[in-house]
């Protein structure tokens, strides 16, 4: 099980060192366009695209990524559920940003039904939610889906292990973001446990 893991790693290595942070595209493999899959993080201080092939093994090898600065820090406005909201001009560098991914991810053939795109606290705790959400779904044709903090962990946590595939041993995954941190411990692809703080509160602590 070991040795297996260790050649995996080697082969995710050696495609993690083709990706580019750049807009330089990797021509995808024209027989195989079912096997390549785009996911978008709106995160609170950057955007990202990571487009990937899906391996046999039931690992992703990453093509491509990019990130790209977009929301920063949000305006102050006051209302009884939120006291921030996403400016004007963060909502247009987001939308540039998007409509970019949607650019790469075309170019490289991938079906609609294999990109996910999902927004974080930056968009779920904001008083201009709904309003930026349909913009972007005007103006990028992209559905986003707004992650709760326990459902971002569970990703993270998932997401770790196909870098990292220790799946028989107890890992300890710390994932800082701009609008809180979270904790996860876990073994066996089982959380086991989780503490999440969202922007510079408290951690809320729970088994999983």
């Amino acid at each position: 099980m070991e040795r297996k893991s260790m050649a995996f790693l080697n082969l995710i290595k050696k495609r993690k060192s083709m990706a580019s942070s750049s807009s330089a595209i990797l021509p995808p493999t024209p027989s195989s366009p079912s096997s390549l899959f785009a996911a978008i993080d709106m995160g609170t201080n950057s955007f990202k695209l990571l487009i990937v092939r899906a391996h046999p093994t039931g690992y992703f090898l990453p093509l491509l990524c990019r990130k790209d600065f977009v929301l920063g820090r949000r305006h102050y406005h006051q209302t009884p559920t939120s006291p921030f909201a996403i400016s004007a001009f963060s909502e247009l560098r987001a939308l540039k940003a998007l409509n970019t991914f949607q650019t790469l991810s075309r170019a490289h053939n991938i079906p609609t039904t294999h990109t996910r795109c999902v927004a974080t606290s930056a968009v779920r705790e904001t008083a201009n939610k709904s309003e930026f959400l349909e913009n972007v779904r005007e103006k990028t044709g992209l559905e986003v889906e707004v992650l709760s903090g326990e459902e971002k962990a569970r990703l993270v946590y998932l997401g770790t292990l196909q870098f990292f595939p220790v799946f028989v041993k107890l890992v300890l995954c710390v994932d800082i973001g701009g609008g809180g941190a979270s904790q996860e411990r876990g073994a066996s692809q089982r959380r086991r446990w989780r503490a999440v703080g969202e922007d510079g509160g408290g951690p809320a602590s729970s088994p999983s």
